[in-house]
Formats: structure tokens, C-alpha cells, sequence
């Protein structure tokens, strides 16, 4: 289940296992101490339940997690836009303040993406050099994604040889610059293992994340812009995969 991990062979959520640890009890000696530790112990459940163990980034429960939050930022910011264009000065004197140290109003930004990424001949490196080899591709191309992304940018490893990232752009040509960007890291890109280099590469899509129809009292992925965003990610990640490789798509 999406944000849950086993307790006692029970799917727990954090809460239920900082409760079962003694994390909220009324008997505890030194609050302090102990507040210290639970929130230790959350951090690390946490990470846990929202954090890919072999790259390092956010696993599919913490990129929905962290998308959800984009899309609350974005509807937001769409209201300050709309207060502006209304000039309703008292609105925007008291929303603007509250923003005013969030990234999306310092980079000017128009908005965000979902950029979809797979790997290229992922099963053959895995089939040929086996399980390891392909982990270390894995880990290196999250390496190399990170290494690209901005500190307001959210990456993900969604699926087994699949990666997502929500950036924030400026504009199109910010977003398509980005892409065109990242795409030739990848495609420069070697994977040196047990002497061997090994051509690790990807392909990516990307659509611009639309905020114009959303509601959020609507929770249905018709209404949802990740998952709308993210399919025409992938739509466009093979139609670029089929034009890359036009005798063959790797898988």
C-alpha cells in the first residue's frame, strides 16, 4: 500500500508505527529527549516508506506524495495570478506576503512539467550482464537526473526501469531547453562494470503540467494534472523512443 510499511506483518502508516513505538504516549519521562528521538524514528520511517532503497530518490508513494503538493502550490499560485489580473490590491498584498519566499514566485516561473524517462535496452543490460549490472545503471542514471535537476525539482524512480521528474519551468522553450539538456547527459553516458563500459541511456517525454481546469474539491485522475501531465509524457517519450530507433525499440 502507497505510504505504508509492515508492523508486525500489518500494513502500518507512520503514524500507527511512531504510536507503536511509544511515541505518543503520556508516560514518557523526559519529553525532550523523547521528542527528539521520535522525530529521528519519523524521519526514518519515512524515508522508508517514501524513499527508492537503491538510487536514492523518491519511490511511486513519495512522488505522488510530493506531486500532490506541487499541484496544492500551483492552484495556489494560479489564485495569486488570478488576483493580479483582478487588481485587487488588499489580496494581493496579503497572498503575495505569504509567498513570498516560495520558489515559484522567485524563478518567475510559469509553471511545471512532468518529464517521463526510460531507460533504453534496460532488459538486455539485465538479461546479458545480469541483476547487478543493471542496478548500477539504475543508480547511476538517478545520479545523473539529480545531478541536473534544480532543489525545487521532485525525482522519482516510478516504475523498474522508469523515472519521473516534476520541474519547475519558466516557460516552453525553459522546458524544452531542460529536456534537450538532460537528454544528451544521458546519451554521453557510461556505465563502467567489472571493466566493462556499458551504454546507459534513456528516453524522455515531457508535457507541461495544466492547472486551467483544475478543482480541487475533484479527486479522479480526469481531474488530476499529474496523471494527466504524465500521460502525455509518455505518450511523447515513445513517439520520441519510436523516431530514436526507428528498426527497433529497446525495451
Amino acid at each position: 500500500m502507497s505510504g505504508q510499511i509492515l508492523l508486525n506483518g500489518t500494513p502500518s502508516t507512520i503514524g500507527q508505527m511512531t504510536e507503536h513505538f511509544g511515541c505518543q504516549s503520556d508516560n514518557l519521562v523526559d519529553s525532550d529527549v523523547i521528542a527528539l528521538f521520535c522525530e529521528d524514528e519519523h524521519k526514518k520511517l519515512e524515508r522508508i516508506a517514501y524513499v527508492d532503497r537503491l538510487t536514492n530518490v523518491f519511490n511511486l508513494a513519495g512522488f505522488s506524495r510530493e506531486g500532490k503538493k506541487l499541484v496544492s502550490l500551483l492552484y495556489r499560485f494560479e489564485g495569486v495570478q488570478a488576483d493580479i489580473a483582478r487588481n485587487n490590491q488588499g489580496v494581493i498584498k496579503k497572498i503575495v506576503n505569504s509567498f513570498l519566499n516560495n520558489a515559484l514566485l522567485k524563478r518567475k516561473t510559469d509553471g511545471a512539467a512532468y518529464l517521463f524517462i526510460d531507460l533504453d535496452g534496460f532488459k538486455e543490460i539485465n538479461d546479458k550482464l545480469g541483476h547487478d549490472a543493471g542496478d548500477k545503471v539504475l543508480q547511476e542514471i538517478a545520479t545523473l537526473i539529480l545531478n541536473r535537476t534544480r532543489p525545487n525539482d521532485i525525482v522519482g524512480r516510478i516504475g523498474g526501469d522508469e523515472f519521473g521528474v516534476l520541474v519547475r519551468i519558466q516557460n516552453t522553450k525553459d522546458l524544452e531547453s531542460f529536456s534537450a539538456d538532460l537528454q544528451k547527459i544521458l546519451d554521453n553516458h557510461y556505465v563502467e562494470y567489472n571493466g566493462k563500459k556499458i551504454k546507459a541511456t534513456g528516453t524522455i517525454g515531457y508535457k507541461k503540467i495544466d492547472m486551467n481546469n483544475y478543482d480541487p474539491r475533484e479527486e479522479d485522475k480526469k481531474n488530476n494534472p499529474i496523471a494527466i501531465a504524465k500521460a502525455g509524457a509518455d505518450a511523447d517519450m515513445y513517439e520520441k523512443k519510436r523516431l530514436r530507433y526507428a528498426d527497433r525499440t529497446p525495451r
